[in-house]
């Protein structure tokens, strides 16, 4: 198990319950999974299937938008992208939002867990790899209403890789130990 992605998910009852995504390695494939559970002590595992359900990356939102349970993905291995969902299980086709185009992002790009609901948008925090991959983080902010709208983002890095403490390398990345202290404020979102 690696990657978890927790959420607090909230029904359209007010019923609360923990859900993660993570991937299952058995050594020579990925497959991602989904964790329930009601207090972060007993959990419930689930297969999870579909077009969108085929790599790393698969971050829930914390309610269902439109009747629909949603999900941010990188099926293709290198882009983020929105998918959905009856039932929460078995995920539909994604919609690419964003692609790998700034150098800092050139290898790929992905969230870095479930979106946070604000009053403006969903805010999700993306990462993206470049050269000697070094990963960097980023900014999307996408419309309440329909999420495959990005409302803005953050054109440079947010938090560069200069001065970052490593303890690890490894072919997948990078284990950052700490960041720089400095962080240029998320205000600063280009709006589109």
């Amino acid at each position: 198990m690696e990657d978890a992605r927790f959420t607090r998910f909230v029904d359209d009852d007010g019923t609360a319950e923990y859900r993660a995504t993570y991937t299952a390695y058995d050594g020579r494939q990925i497959a991602p999974r989904l964790l329930i559970s009601p207090d972060l002590r007993v959990f419930r595992a689930h297969r999870l299937a579909g077009p969108a359900a085929r790599n790393k990356g698969m971050a829930l939102f914390p309610r269902e938008v439109h009747g629909k349970h949603l999900a941010l993905c990188r099926s293709d291995g290198e882009s983020t992208s929105l998918t959905s969902s009856a039932d929460g299980y078995v995920w539909d086709r994604p919609v690419t939002l964003q692609q790998p185009s700034a150098p800092w992002e050139i290898l790929q790009v992905g969230n870095c867990g479930p979106p946070i609901e604000t009053d403006q948008g969903w805010l999700v925090l993306t990462h993206g790899v470049g050269p000697m991959r070094v990963y960097v983080i980023g900014a999307l902010l996408l419309d309440l209403d329909d999420p495959t709208r990005i409302v803005a983002t953050r054109g440079l890095r947010c938090c560069p890789p200069a001065g970052m403490s490593r303890t690890a390398t490894s072919p997948r990345g990078v284990l950052v130990r700490s960041l720089p202290a400095r962080r240029p404020a998320m205000d600063s979102l280009r709006h589109r």
